[in-house]
């Protein structure tokens, strides 16, 4: 039986949770007014969520509205491919659906880590420092000499031409295992792919991509990549610090309430054991903030802890709709523990036991159990207005076939005929892989109404003071 402190402190969670502002919900969904004035983005995710619901209503959505969804699009996508201002990662992507120069280069930057390794190692065999040393100077080492600085150098030419030179003079002189190196290298399908690689990167249709590429950010292993990479971690993990710092605050406010210390504590970094994790895809398995609580007085050192509150830290708004259904997958492989058995999770503060029962009951398919124990942080600015069609749905519709067929007649400068278009509109309705899609905006909307700012959780304190004194 709760005591009347354990019930005051109940309470209080539950008026922080909703007394807690929520300034990046979506506002109602608006009428559609057909046919559309103003094309955008917005305007396609309003259309794709009306016509989720006539099919949710068990009806097929009428002409008017798939008239709206591909002149909306045709409009997005001939914005995207102006010369100025336009989307550089579709003109990117219809470029290299188009160029068989491109396709070739692209190709062979899939391979280009593993052939460099694969040369590298092979130089190194025969004309690593190490060995050189050892070797009598003369013009077989000089030519080793060469070969490795071109290899550190990546010069793949000047590497098949140094190690054409080097065998010349090694043949007939030099020791067996040296010419069968040196043949090896000369031989590899790597180094090959390397000169052709070196040589398409001139190529005016491969520079144009390229460029195009990086208007849409750094190559993904370049420096200017990971410096990008290093500071978004670091602006991750400062939200992540506010947002422990407002929980806590929350913690010690409950344990006022209940009149009893302890009783909650906050875990970060809070990691699912391996026995619950396993063979499970694309789930959630380490929580940012976790809001703890004892469901009994304990004072031994196994002291077993039942989850109150679930909060992740976003450094963006955009971010939550990509993440959420990650997160309820998460929530679900929480639930398949056993009620009576206790599971050890590890956290940036050491281990922590948790009842199975307080686990198996992290259910999230009711969005009114999903608010009361889930939380997304975050201390971006609200966006106005909001953005109602997330940028991986925006990409997926403009990279569709469909897309790219009337993207190539107006970068081609044919007539383009938005008919084209209206097979998407089919497959959006009726195929599974263009579920996410046509879902995108419950999605957002849900994940939306869950996120706060971490300003306005240590605010929602006041709240609740103020509330328990009425």
């Amino acid at each position: 039986m709760l005591t009347a402190g354990q019930t005051s402190d109940l309470l209080l969670l539950e008026q922080l949770l909703s007394s807690t502002p929520r300034r990046y919900r979506l506002p109602a969904l608006p009428a559609l007014s057909l046919p559309l004035d103003t094309r955008d983005a917005n305007h396609l995710a309003l259309v794709i969520e009306h016509a989720r619901l006539t099919l949710a209503a068990g009806r097929e959505p009428g002409p008017a509205l798939q008239q709206a969804f591909v002149d909306t699009l045709a409009a997005l996508i001939r914005e995207a491919m102006q010369p100025e201002g336009g989307d550089p990662a579709l003109q990117a992507l219809l470029l290299r659906q188009q160029s068989s120069r491109v396709q070739e280069y692209t190709a062979l930057a899939l391979e280009q880590p593993q052939d460099k390794r694969r040369v590298l190692s092979l130089v190194n065999a025969v004309a690593h420092p190490g060995k050189l040393q050892g070797m009598a100077p003369g013009p077989g080492q000089a030519a080793l000499a060469r070969l490795q600085h071109a290899a550190v150098g990546e010069d793949w030419s000047e590497v098949q031409t140094l190690a054409a030179q080097a065998l010349s003079l090694a043949d007939g002189a030099g020791s067996t295992s040296l010419v069968a190196g040196l043949n090896a290298l000369r031989e590899t399908p790597s180094l090959q792919r390397l000169q052709l690689y070196t040589t398409l990167q001139a190529d005016l249709q491969v520079q144009r991509y390229l460029s195009l590429k990086a208007q849409n950010g750094p190559h993904a292993r370049s420096d200017a990549a990971s410096r990008q990479g290093s500071a978004a971690r670091r602006r991750g993990m400062e939200v992540e610090t506010l947002t422990i710092h407002s929980l806590n605050a929350w913690a010690d406010r409950l344990n006022e309430a209940a009149q009893q210390p302890g009783l909650y504590r906050v875990v970060s970094s809070l990691r699912v054991p391996a026995l619950l994790a396993a063979g499970q895809s694309g789930a959630k398995t380490e929580w940012d903030a976790v809001l703890l609580r004892q469901p009994v007085a304990q004072t031994d050192t196994s002291v077993v802890w039942d989850i109150s509150l679930l909060v992740e830290a976003k450094a963006s708004v955009d971010a939550v709709s990509t993440d959420l259904p990650r997160l309820l997958r998460g929530l679900h492989l929480l639930a398949q523990a056993e009620a009576g058995h206790d599971y050890e999770f590890a956290s940036r503060e050491g281990p922590v036991r948790l009842s199975g029962a307080s686990l198996k009951a992290l259910d999230g398919s009711e969005f009114s159990r999903l608010a009361a124990i889930v939380l997304y942080s975050s201390d971006d600015p609200a966006d106005e207005p909001p953005r109602l069609l997330s940028a991986a749905s925006r990409m997926l519709l403009l990279s569709a076939p469909a897309s790219l067929a009337y993207a190539g007649a107006l970068a081609a400068a044919q007539p383009a005929d938005t008919s084209v278009l209206q097979p998407l509109w089919h497959d959006l309705l009726h195929s599974p892989h263009w579920k996410r899609v046509l879902n995108q905006y419950p999605t957002l909307q849900q994940g939306r109404a869950l996120m706060v700012h971490v300003e306005d959780m240590l605010a929602a304190l006041h709240c609740g003071d103020s509330q328990s004194k009425n």
